[in-house]
């Protein structure tokens, strides 16, 4: 007859198969938090948490024993404590940063020039938005006939309330080239917010706050084209 004593599973539960099941319920618990929180925002996180956390009460008011009891609520309180320590990481991470993103306004706006028709402009000459619009601007150059970036570059350049485009492009003419996109160091403090220079078919997204109330007028930089390729932005309240 062995002299072991026999193990009571009620009494010692918590060191074999629930620890076991605890690490991987909590394990899955991360994943889940870490799928859909980082998705989206932290929202779905804590109704996923509570949600675990109630079904883990009700499964301890229903348990058979009161070790099976304590096991069930030890895993709900390790549901609030995987949540409680990722919801910050989630955050940083962009779950609800994200939104913060979206843009309020989408506008195209397309640099195109025409040399047999002697035309060169921008398909808009003026662009509407509201003061602390979150804005962003799809520039494409649709350039034709079709010619090298350095042959017939388009940009768009915003500039402050105030400076004048002529003024601008005659201003930078000596020092704008393709080293420094046509919008030179020294120039930018006149400069609300600019693009890349753009080659024929290429595409750049500006993404940036409404400014100030009033009128910012824009420009392409490329040597010249300020004659003709002018606009204004009009923000309004």
């Amino acid at each position: 007859m062995s002299d072991e004593n026999p193990i009571d599973p009620h009494k010692h539960g918590w060191r074999t198969s629930e620890l076991a099941t605890l690490g991987i319920v909590v394990v899955l618990a991360m994943w889940v938090f870490w799928r859909y929180g980082a998705a989206t925002q932290t929202e779905p996180l804590n109704t996923a948490r509570d949600t675990q956390r109630n079904e883990f009460r009700q499964l301890a008011e229903t348990s058979a024993n009161e070790a099976d009891a304590q096991m069930h609520l030890g895993l709900g309180a390790a549901m609030e404590n995987v949540a409680q320590n990722l919801a910050p990481a989630l955050e940083e991470a962009g779950g609800a940063t994200k939104t913060k993103s979206k843009p309020d306004k989408i506008i195209t706006l397309t640099a195109f020039n025409d040399l047999s028709k002697g035309t060169m402009q921008f398909d808009k000459p003026t662009i509407e938005v509201k003061t602390g619009q979150r804005v962003l601007i799809i520039l494409k150059n649709t350039n034709g006939p079709t010619l090298p970036k350095a042959a017939m570059g388009h940009n768009l350049v915003i500039l402050n309330k105030g400076e004048s485009a002529v003024n601008f492009g005659a201003s930078i003419a000596a020092t704008a080239n393709l080293a420094n996109e046509f919008v030179p160091e020294a120039a930018k403090d006149k400069v609300f917010a600019h693009s890349k220079l753009l080659g024929p078919g290429e595409t750049d997204e500006m993404l940036f706050t409404a400014p100030a109330p009033g009128e910012y007028e824009f420009l392409c930089t490329f040597t010249g084209h300020f004659a003709l390729m002018r606009g204004k932005l009009i923000v309004k309240e």
